[in-house]
C-alpha cells in the first residue's frame, strides 16, 4: 500500500470495516497557532473563518484534499491542523508527544475497554 498523499488520505487509511466520517472539525495549525510555512506561498484552505465549526465529511475533505501538509509527522514541531474527526464509531483526533503527530481516537460512546493515555504517557 503506497503512503498517503493527503491529510484525507491519512483519515480514510485508519477508518475501519462500516466506519464512515459523520463530521470535521479543524483548529489551529501547529502547536503555538502560527500559520503554516506555506501560507505566504498559497494562502491556506483552513482559514479561521471554518475553525471549530463541525461540518459534514464532503466540505471538509475537500480541505483536507491538500498534500502540502500532513497528520502524521515527525518529532520537532507540529506542523499540521488540530482536528476532531466524528464516525459512527469513533471520535479521532491529532495526538501529539514532542512534536511527533498521529491520529488517535476514543469510542464514539460509553464502552468497556480499558482507556489509555494518548501521548507521552
Amino acid at each position: 500500500m503506497s503512503e498517503p498523499r493527503t491529510p484525507a488520505e491519512e483519515i480514510l487509511r485508519v477508518l475501519e470495516p462500516d466506519e464512515h466520517i459523520e463530521a470535521v472539525s479543524f483548529g489551529r495549525w501547529g502547536g503555538f497557532g502560527e500559520e503554516p510555512s506555506w501560507a505566504d506561498e498559497s494562502p491556506p484552505k483552513i482559514t479561521p473563518e471554518v475553525m471549530g465549526r463541525p461540518m459534514l465529511w464532503g466540505e471538509a475533505a475537500r480541505l483536507l484534499d491538500d498534500p502540502r501538509w500532513r497528520i502524521a509527522g515527525d518529532y520537532g514541531l507540529e506542523e499540521t491542523f488540530a482536528l476532531w474527526i466524528w464516525t459512527n464509531r469513533r471520535v479521532l483526533f491529532v495526538g501529539c508527544y514532542d512534536g511527533a503527530t498521529w491520529l488517535a481516537g476514543v469510542p464514539r460512546n460509553p464502552t468497556e475497554g480499558m482507556p489509555r493515555l494518548v501521548g507521552g504517557g
